[in-house]
């Protein structure tokens, strides 16, 4: 008796990536910015730990300075963000973050600020976690090519093993997430305080960060260029073979 397999669908597949995505994520410092005139100003130390990322949990828009650098950051909600900003090399920094925001369709004005963060991810996790991130998007957006990139996808997840999440890194990638949480994680702290889910325990970054790099990177740049591969000669035999099978085809029928 043989026994099937069904893949993953898109939304499994993107339930899965969201809770890797919060595995990645190894610590969480909050960043205290004051007001300074007409931005809000502060200073950080950046620790020598896993991938260090700024998160700027803001609504509207604004410009973040980090030292001598400028950064825009945005989040209109559905129309789209750009809130996160590479944090390195680690060091004392100085921050400012000045705010402006958008008017909306009927002349409204909205803005909002509920913190600033530096993140620190487990890098090769996280790599991998952008990386399927953007093969996912375009599985979703191209019905044609969707059951090849889902087959691709789903064997660069099955190398990844996740026993376990912490209540923490939950209660933080719903937050400042990536890949779209699942509806039952968010209603997760809408029942309970995550005090209460303690019990719950971070992975094994070694192991995790291991099986990204070792396994699933590899598995999805395989993968993708075996598609490509296979693709390019579908076309050239579309382009070069087929008229001479309707060339020989219209000979034998003569």
């Amino acid at each position: 008796m043989s026994v099937g397999f069904n893949l993953r669908d898109a939304v499994s597949v993107r339930t899965k990536l969201f809770y890797l995505e919060a595995a990645s994520i190894m610590g969480v410092d909050a960043v205290n910015l004051e007001a300074c005139g007409g931005a809000l100003c502060g200073s950080v130390t950046v620790r020598d730990f896993g991938e260090p990322w700024f998160f700027v949990d803001v609504v509207g828009e604004g410009t973040l300075r980090v030292d001598d650098l400028q950064f825009a950051v945005f989040n209109y909600g559905d129309e789209g963000e750009s809130r996160w900003v590479r944090a390195s090399p680690p060091g004392r920094h100085s921050l400012s973050l000045v705010l402006s925001p958008p008017v909306r369709m009927f002349g409204e004005r909205r803005v909002g600020f509920n913190g600033i963060y530096v993140v620190y991810r487990e890098p090769s996790l996280f790599n991998f976690v952008l990386r399927t991130k953007l093969l996912l998007d375009v599985a979703e957006a191209f019905e044609d090519l969707r059951a090849d990139y889902l087959k691709v996808l789903n064997d660069a997840l099955d190398v990844i093993s996740l026993d376990s999440v912490a209540n923490w890194q939950l209660e933080f990638a719903v937050k400042a997430h990536i890949v779209e949480p699942p509806g039952f994680v968010r209603d997760l702290f809408n029942y309970y305080d995550p005090k209460e889910l303690t019990h719950l325990r971070p992975p094994d970054f070694g192991e995790l960060g291991r099986a990204a790099r070792e396994g699933g990177v590899r598995i999805l740049e395989e993968g993708v260029e075996g598609l490509r591969v296979r693709r390019a000669l579908g076309v050239l035999f579309m382009w070069l073979v087929m008229p001479i099978l309707t060339l020989v085809g219209c000979g034998i029928g003569t």
